[in-house]
C-alpha cells in the first residue's frame, strides 16, 4: 500500500495550497511553499516537519495607546 501524502495547511505567508515537505531520508525535512519560496522549521523527522509547518502561533494585537 503506498504512503499517502500528508495534509499541510496553505502558506501562513501567502495562502497558496502549493506546499510540500522537502528533504530526504536521512536528511533533515522543512515544510516549502512554491508560490512565495518560504521555508518553516527544520526537523530530522517528516511526521515534525508535518507539525511544524501546520502550526500557527496565535497573533495578539497590541493595544497603541501610551
Amino acid at each position: 500500500m503506498a504512503k499517502s501524502k500528508p495534509k499541510l495547511k496553505p502558506c501562513p505567508w501567502c495562502g497558496t495550497k502549493i506546499v510540500e515537505i522537502s528533504g530526504s531520508i536521512g536528511s533533515n525535512y522543512w515544510g516549502r511553499c512554491w508560490n512565495c519560496n518560504s521555508t518553516g522549521p527544520i526537523a530530522a523527522r517528516k511526521s515534525t516537519a508535518v507539525r511544524f509547518w501546520n502550526t500557527r502561533r496565535k497573533v495578539v494585537k497590541r493595544d497603541k495607546r501610551t
